[in-house]
């Protein structure tokens, strides 16, 4: 990334298809998100073209910084320590991804969202979540 000297960092230049694509991912995420109960979900529109650090998708009260992958292949390793570099103090570092490649089983699971997290954030939350319900209880019950 460059530093144009303005506050913000300009990250290397993509193909339009590349950024549509990502744009569409961008779109998915942000209704599965609201599926799932986080209303404001939205994305930065314009805001990673100038270089400005902020979650490709956000939710008001979810404490995660969001990088997104929608393509074909990427690469996991850069993707986390983009998500790790860019995150703020308060916000986990994640990567959201689905593969975009349509062929292949139906069945297959990288079809659908998948998440790329810390094992100890990801163990705490379920640790929590056992304290906060109980064993054997479900959330909406």
């Amino acid at each position: 990334m460059i530093d144009s000297g303005s506050g913000y960092e300009r990250r290397p230049r993509m193909g339009r298809a590349s950024r549509n694509k990502g744009k569409v991912g961008q779109r998915e995420l942000v209704a599965l998100l609201r599926e799932c109960g986080w209303d404001g979900a939205h994305t930065e529109a314009g805001a990673q073209s100038v270089g400005a650090k902020v979650p490709d998708v956000d939710a008001p009260g979810l404490p995660l910084w969001i990088e997104c992958k929608y393509a074909k292949a990427f690469k996991l390793k850069e993707a986390l320590r983009q998500a790790e570099t860019d995150t703020t103090e308060d916000r986990q570092p994640v990567v959201m991804f689905r593969l975009s490649d349509r062929s292949g089983p139906r069945d297959d699971p990288f079809k659908k969202w998948m998440c790329l997290v810390d094992a100890e954030y990801l163990l705490l939350l379920e640790r929590l979540k056992a304290m906060h319900w109980g064993k054997g209880e479900k959330a909406d019950g």
